[in-house]
């Protein structure tokens, strides 16, 4: 995990709403203007050299912090692809046949013969009447045997190496490169292929995250239905003080990882007589009998999820809790099946992530990413294959054992942080509170010494005035305009234009019209496409505003039975073909209509500049346009060949012409008329 690389992956929000809902409070500080500052005069070796500075200033503290941010976010993605992909092949090793028979070869003949051959017994019976008699009696054999399994693996499976370790960061990278030993222990044999897992196999020996596994595999051997459950031990990207600690090797080969006190690896069964019920087995970390065996509910059909009944669906015994001696962290869990299909069951022992269900999550760029990235690899492992009806039942409980576990805030300071819940006077200024909305409890804000209603994040309704609803390619519906859902003053326009309707408002008393309407995603819609002008003739027209362009924000707004093109110096080079500005063997008329992308108001403070990208043309000149831009670009190179060319006999004719001035002076004055 010691790596540092550029930023591996950036935000690709696909869906329309999420990145509209994306990140509400950066609409303005993108388009902000930005002073121009003079750095200090700095002398060099000449005192006559002065050195100015365009731009913002930034320290050298600034691009370290910069810096260790990418190197976090890098170890955070690059390690959540890693360890998934490691959990899928060991999962599917422990599906294999060989790998299953070989394992269930270890059990005693006795455990087979008995207990196993009698639940099997009662299993039947309770087939054959399904009644509440023999079904609580299959139940309790198969505990039983869940609870033998366990004890039977301690007694055999030996600990003789390190598993996963991550507490934290590395403070000095460059000393981990070179003696990584002295931070992540390596004693572990590795496991490269499935002949190195049954080696470890029938040596029975390795470190504490391959006895959970191999503990799975026992279970999937014996005919059960069982999951591999992973914890992501994933690093959090934001500073809390998390640093990988120097390993301590003779305490370190006594302890074999009994020093960490929570698992990242554990399984989940489900009972064969009732798929409603699992049952979590762990038989390494903890060391209390009631620990090792803990009886859920993945979905009751007879009953809905509340917080009374939340015990049944939740338990907090395998999430831990950052303190002076838990380093441990918990983001993701996930569960895989033997088909190695890969489910998200991170509200069966997680808190507080409620947001990650919520459409309009006002949560940071960083976690948006995460979230989405562990979502689409979720996606991809699982391919085509849809979840079976159980387990949709599953994932709807999950979602709402979700919705409801989570804690109020008790301050401003948890309020401010909280991602869950707000209160009124936290909300920014695009925020509001939907209508009719629930109240899950009162905070007393020391701050304004009153107190403030609390309620769900995903009550809050986030909005958007027309003109940047229009950048995102969007428009108000006709019959939700005189409904905004706020309005809200502009406190300083960017344009000198508009300041100065803004101050002769004031002026005359008109303030009411400085007032912008924030309208929210459901009051929008699409933009129409314009559509193009036909003149009696018979003459196609493209359509563009009175400047000569066309304002194109998103691909929807391309007009139809034309095609965007953006190709590089296209502008130019088709005003060049109009203008006969080179030599070109396509004489056919075209029309074409540049295209505004957005503005900059930064290069020239008080004026919106226009960014242009590419040019609208008809589909049917499409491939046209597309030769001529290739015939300007082709005389563009020769061109600027031949002046390479040029100044290169430029250059050796001054060479020339300085050597022979040299050699005249030399004969007429000397070697060392200098």
């Amino acid at each position: 995990m010691i790596m540092s690389c550029d930023e591996y992956f950036e935000s690709s929000e696909s869906n329309s709403e999420a990145l509209f809902q994306e990140t509400s409070s950066e609409d303005d500080s993108m388009w902000e203007d930005v002073p121009l500052e003079v750095s200090p005069v700095t002398h060099a070796e000449s005192s006559d050299t002065l050195s100015l500075t365009i731009g913002r200033y930034r320290s050298n503290k600034h691009d370290k912090w910069v810096q260790k941010q990418r190197y976090r976010r890098t170890i955070h993605h690059l390690g959540m692809i890693c360890y998934l992909l490691t959990a899928r092949r060991r999962n599917k090793w422990i599906s294999n046949p060989r790998i299953l028979k070989q394992l269930k070869k270890l059990l005693p003949d006795s455990f087979i013969q008995g207990r196993h051959k009698s639940f099997k017994k009662a299993y039947k019976k309770f087939l054959r009447h399904n009644d509440v008699a023999s079904k609580e009696s299959a139940q309790l054999q198969f505990k039983n045997i869940l609870k033998y399994l366990i004890k039977w693996f301690r007694l055999n499976y030996k600990l003789n190496s390190h598993g996963i370790r991550v507490s934290g960061y590395v403070n000095d990278v460059q000393k981990a490169r070179k003696t990584p030993f002295r931070y992540f222990p390596c004693t572990a044999p590795p496991i490269k292929n499935v002949e190195d897992f049954r080696a470890v196999i029938k040596a029975f020996k390795h470190n504490r995250d391959t006895g959970a596994q191999l503990l799975t595999g026992l279970i999937r051997s014996l005919g059960f239905e069982a999951r591999l459950v992973f914890s992501l031990p994933l690093l959090p990207t934001k500073e809390l003080g998390l640093v990988q600690p120097v390993n301590d090797k003779p305490r370190m080969q006594h302890t074999k990882d009994i020093d960490l006190l929570y698992p990242y690896f554990w399984t989940e069964v489900i009972d064969p007589c009732d798929e409603s019920c699992i049952h979590l087995v762990e038989a390494i970390s903890f060391e209390n009998d009631s620990d090792r065996l803990v009886t859920l509910k993945s979905y009751d059909l007879n009953e809905e999820v509340h917080p009374k009944n939340l015990h049944n669906f939740y338990t907090s015994r395998y999430c831990p809790t950052l303190s002076k001696d838990v380093r441990m962290t918990m983001q993701y869990v996930v569960a895989l099946e033997k088909c190695n299909n890969v489910i998200d069951v991170s509200p069966r022992y997680m808190k507080n992530i409620a947001y990650r269900y919520y459409k309009h999550s006002r949560i940071s760029r960083e976690s948006l990413r995460s979230l989405v990235l562990f979502r689409s690899l979720i996606y991809l492992c699982n391919g085509k294959r849809s979840l079976l009806a159980n387990k949709s039942k599953e994932q709807d409980i999950l979602r709402k054992v979700a919705l409801i576990n989570n804690d109020l805030p008790k301050s401003y300071s948890d309020a401010q942080k909280n991602l869950n819940f707000c209160v009124p006077s936290l909300l920014k200024y695009n925020e509001t509170i939907a209508p009719g909305a629930k109240v899950f409890g009162k905070l007393y804000l020391p701050k304004f010494n009153r107190k403030e209603p609390i309620y769900s994040r995903r009550d809050v309704t986030i909005g958007r005035s027309e003109e940047q609803w229009r950048l995102l390619g969007r428009c108000i519906k006709e019959d939700q305009f005189p409904f905004p859902v706020k309005k809200i003053e502009n406190i300083l326009p960017r344009t000198l234009k508009r300041r100065r309707i803004h101050n002769s408002n004031k002026l005359n008393g008109d303030d009411h019209l400085n007032f912008t309407h924030i309208y929210s995603f459901d009051q929008t819609q699409y933009i129409k496409r314009p559509s193009l002008t036909v003149s009696e003739s018979g003459k196609v027209s493209l359509p563009r505003n009175e400047w000569g362009n066309i304002e194109i924000f998103s691909r929807n707004m391309v007009p139809r039975e034309c095609v965007w093109v953006t190709l590089s110096n296209i502008e130019d080079a088709l005003s060049d073909y109009v203008q006969k500005k080179f030599t070109c063997p396509i004489n056919t008329p075209i029309e074409y209509v540049p295209v505004v992308t957005g503005f900059n108001f930064k290069s020239k403070p008080g004026y919106a500049i226009p960014i242009r990208d590419g040019v609208i043309v008809l589909e049917r000149d499409e491939v046209i346009i597309k030769r001529i831009w290739l015939h300007y670009k082709t005389e563009m190179f020769q061109n600027s060949k031949r002046k390479l060319k040029l100044e290169c006999l430029r250059s050796w004719n001054t060479l020339v012409r300085t050597l022979r001035i040299k050699a005249r002076l030399d004969d007429t004055y000397g070697e060392n008329h200098l």
